[in-house]
C-alpha cells in the first residue's frame, strides 16, 4: 500500500479538450508505455450552457460541489439532473453532452477513467462513516471537501488531509476505512474485468 497527499498548491488549471474552459486537474496517471490517461480526479467551473469535452473511450462521474443545479442531457436521450450538493451522474466520455447550469454558475469534481482499464466509482463519506474497499480495488483516493479530515485504514495507521488536498492510495488494503473531521468524497477505481 502506497499513500501520497497532493496539497492543492501542485493543483495544475489545463483548458478544456473542447477550449470551452479550464480544468484543474488534482491528479492524473499516465500509462508509461503510451502515454495514454488511465485516469484523472479533476474540477471545473462552468458558468453557462455548452458541450462537454469528448473522451473516447472513458467512464465519467461528475459530483456538485458548488451551485444550485447542472442538467446534463445526453444524445442517446438520457438525462441528469443534479440540482443539491454532492447529486452525482454517471456516464459515457464518448456519449455526446450538453450541460446547462441553473440559478448561476456551478463547480463540479469530475473522475474520468479508460474504461478499458478501470471500473471507477464515487461514494459521498460523512465523518464517522466507514468506507468498505473491496480486495481487488487498485486506486482510492479521498478529497477533503469541507474541513480537514483523517483517514484512517483498516490497520489504524491513520492520515490527516487538509481542507482541499488529495490522498491518493494505491493498492489498499481491504476492509472499512474510517473517515473524521468532515464530509469527503472518496473515489474507487477497480480493474476491469
Amino acid at each position: 500500500m502506497k499513500i501520497t497527499t497532493v496539497d492543492k498548491a501542485v493543483f495544475r488549471r489545463m483548458p478544456w479538450v473542447n477550449g470551452g474552459g479550464e480544468t484543474t486537474e488534482l491528479y492524473s496517471h499516465v500509462e508509461d508505455s503510451s502515454g495514454r490517461m488511465l485516469w484523472r480526479i479533476s474540477m471545473a467551473d462552468v458558468s453557462a450552457a455548452g458541450p462537454f469535452s469528448h473522451f473516447e473511450g472513458y467512464d465519467r462521474i461528475l459530483v456538485l460541489l458548488e451551485g444550485h443545479g447542472l442538467s446534463l442531457s445526453y444524445a442517446d436521450g438520457g438525462n441528469s439532473q443534479l440540482r443539491r450538493r454532492y447529486d452525482f451522474a454517471k456516464f459515457r466520455g464518448d456519449i455526446e453532452t450538453f450541460a446547462t447550469v441553473s440559478d448561476g454558475p456551478i463547480r463540479d469534481f469530475n473522475v474520468i477513467a479508460n474504461r478499458s482499464s478501470f471500473k471507477p466509482d464515487v461514494s459521498i463519506v460523512q465523518s464517522g462513516d466507514n468506507v468498505s474497499i473491496l480486495p481487488n480495488t487498485q486506486i482510492v483516493t479521498v478529497y477533503s471537501v469541507e474541513r480537514d479530515v483523517v483517514v484512517e485504514a483498516p490497520n489504524k495507521h491513520s492520515s490527516s488531509l487538509l481542507l482541499g488536498d488529495l490522498l491518493v492510495i494505491e493498492n489498499p488494503m481491504e476492509g472499512d476505512w474510517n473517515i473524521s473531521g468532515s464530509t469527503s468524497i472518496f473515489v474507487h477505481l477497480l480493474p476491469t474485468e
